[in-house]
């Protein structure tokens, strides 16, 4: 199975069957504007989310001006729920 991130569309295979449904490690899960997107290392670095999301990010993931990303917990499991969700639905 081939993980591709959102912003710069590098992929990586995952080794394992058994982790197939996991994001790579070293990956973010990143929920913006309500969207989950899965960034690879350097793209989901915090770096690009201090203040505001980047302009690099912004352009590559087509946002709208003043896109937020909720980086709490919360969005965090909320976004692995729906993953399985969409995964088995």
């Amino acid at each position: 199975m081939t993980h591709t991130c959102a912003a710069c569309k590098c992929e990586v295979e995952k080794q394992t069957e058994d982790q197939k449904n996991d994001i790579p490690q070293g990956w973010f899960m990143r929920c913006i504007d309500e969207t989950d997107y899965v960034l690879c290392d350097v793209c989901g670095a915090s770096i690009h989310f201090r203040g505001a999301i980047s302009p690099y990010l912004t352009d590559c993931l087509q946002l709208a001006e003043g896109a937020r990303c909720d980086m709490s917990s919360e969005a965090l499991k909320l976004g692995r729920k729906r993953r399985q969700r969409r995964q088995r639905g």
